[in-house]
């Protein structure tokens, strides 16, 4: 079932219209808890509420808009096991251990404080839970004027963490990581990378 719930997700949506297909590399098993973080329109937190049945699926944006047509899509289709819920990365509106796994596909480079964010990741997994999240990060530091520009923030450009220091924000949170993958290329003539990145959560 997983296989078919993929290959779906990645025909309809398309593996390089984004940072990657987390649902391929998330090992997402039935009766998971799972966050969805920068779930957009929830079309990758329905496919993960799918593959965890009898588990519960829980997307969370900051977007009224995109968080109804995510519900509306969940209701068209049957899905009971998926919630979306309002509210900001880096203050999340839930309870310390209470999710499995937490996915985020090119969304976290959005937030101002990305240290607080794996902070807040780190509080709600459970002990040994992980995430995996994909994530564009540049191979240079971006100049000022390039980091004081809001719409390009908007873009996924001028939010990205220089390399190295993204991932020692996520080590400083607590988490042991892998790249899962990894892809460089140019954005703006800025060298970037695009990674998959699993952290799992030390237990305390």
């Amino acid at each position: 079932m997983l296989e078919k719930i993929v290959a779906r997700y990645e025909k309809e949506s398309g593996e390089g219209l984004s940072c990657g297909n987390n649902l391929a590399v998330g090992s997402l098993k039935p009766g998971m808890m799972v966050l969805d973080l920068g779930c957009g329109n929830g079309m990758e937190t329905i496919r993960a509420a799918q593959i965890i049945t009898p588990g519960i699926a829980v997307g969370l944006d900051i977007t009224e808009r995109l968080l109804e047509k995510g519900q509306k899509t969940a209701r068209e289709q049957g899905i009971k096991n998926v919630f979306f819920v309002k509210g900001e990365i880096e203050n999340l509106p839930f309870l310390a251990q209470s999710f499995d796994v937490v996915i985020s596909n090119c969304a976290l480079n959005h937030a101002r404080d990305k240290l607080k964010v794996y902070g807040e990741i780190y509080r709600v997994l459970k002990n040994e839970g992980y995430f995996v999240v994909s994530d564009p990060v540049s191979l240079t530091e971006l100049p000022p004027e390039i980091k004081q520009d809001e719409e390009l923030w908007a873009q996924c450009f001028a939010g990205a963490e220089e390399e190295s220091k993204y991932l020692r924000y996520i080590e400083e949170a607590g988490f042991t990581l892998e790249i899962l993958k990894r892809r460089e290329y140019l954005k703006n003539g800025y060298p970037f990378a695009s990674l998959t990145i699993k952290g799992t959560k030390k237990r305390g």
